[in-house]
């Protein structure tokens, strides 16, 4: 079986920034799929957007918890303690990318998550 894996280094808490690796993962997925496209980069996002909608809409129905990464050890206070001291950043970082999507359905971007707020 083929094995992936990325290289992302923990903060001073020992927690890894979810963001980096979601777009290292994102952009595997795409590279996966072009092949079924037969390169067309159009046909390649309809095919990503397609099955990506499909598992969010799996995931909303489940709500399941947010997944904090971290190195072994690292308790729930150091991984609440990583997004306290990153809160205002990544507000500012979400509040951008929310302005450049267009916003959504009745959301407002938080820098915490839910569980975690």
């Amino acid at each position: 079986m083929p094995e992936i894996s990325y290289r992302i280094e923990p903060d001073q808490f020992g927690v890894f920034d979810g963001k980096q690796l979601a777009a290292a993962l994102i952009a595997d997925a795409w590279k996966l799929l072009a092949s079924y496209a037969e390169g067309c980069p159009a046909c390649t996002d309809t095919l990503f957007s397609y099955l990506a909608n499909r598992e969010l809409e799996e995931l909303h129905q489940a709500k399941p918890q947010s997944i904090v990464m971290a190195l072994p050890g690292v308790t729930d206070e150091g991984r609440q303690k990583h997004f306290l001291t990153h809160a205002p950043q990544t507000q500012a970082w979400l509040e951008k990318q929310w302005q450049m999507s267009g916003g959504g359905d009745g959301c407002e971007p938080s820098g915490l998550p839910p569980d975690l707020a």
